[in-house]
């Protein structure tokens, strides 16, 4: 399994709390990375922590911070056009 831990300023509050099929929108960066290691390590399973300094934001509670983890588990088919995004990105940029 890929781990992931990331300390963000970003809100938690569109995170999911109960099983879901994905992350917001706003984390799909975190998806994309962890996608990457998972199709090089030839593993569908990874594990995101996160450490939302200031929480949800809420306003009675600013500088509650919240440490949340989710467990993902990707298709191969994710982890192959994942793959292939970034490699044709890279090589949009002369990268490779």
């Amino acid at each position: 399994r890929v781990g992931e831990i990331k300390l963000t300023w970003m809100s938690s509050r569109e995170m999911p709390t109960e099983p879901a099929n994905g992350l917001p929108p706003k984390f799909s960066k975190y998806a994309t990375q962890m996608m990457a290691y998972c199709r090089c390590l030839e593993t569908p399973d990874a594990r995101l922590i996160g450490f939302f300094v200031n929480g949800g934001y809420e306003k009675h509670k600013m500088g509650n911070p919240k440490l949340l983890a989710w467990d993902l588990l990707f298709t191969k088919r994710e982890l192959d056009e994942n793959w292939s995004m970034l490699m044709n990105h890279a090589r949009s940029k002369r990268m490779l």
